[in-house]
């Protein structure tokens, strides 16, 4: 079974070399530079996008936290609750609270 009909391929062009051979290494050497140029204008516009909107357009300011500023009431509540939970740890391991199995 033909993929494309007959009435189709004989309307599409085909391509004979004018020498008769077909020069595969010229092809793909064509190719090969092609898309390393492609690859290029895209690595050249990256930076320069880089440089023109992040570095010259919008410039990083630093800022300068001091320690009475940072808030600790979050690192604080952490704390307490591994503390309570290595509290409830140790209270499980020595036997002083019973563990209820609802498999048994």
């Amino acid at each position: 079974m033909k993929i494309i009909p007959d009435f189709i391929s004989s309307r599409l062009p085909t391509y004979t070399p004018p020498e008769g051979r077909m020069r595969v290494v010229r092809d793909w050497f064509i190719l090969i530079v092609v898309s390393i140029l492609i690859i290029a204008g895209e690595v050249v516009w990256g930076i320069f996008f880089f440089q023109d909107n992040i570095v010259i357009h919008a410039p990083v300011h630093m800022t300068v936290i001091s320690a009475a500023e940072i808030d600790t009431s979050a690192m604080q509540h952490v704390q307490d609750t591994f503390s309570k939970r290595a509290s409830l740890q140790s209270s499980y391991e020595s036997n002083a609270e019973p563990v209820v199995d609802p498999s048994k």
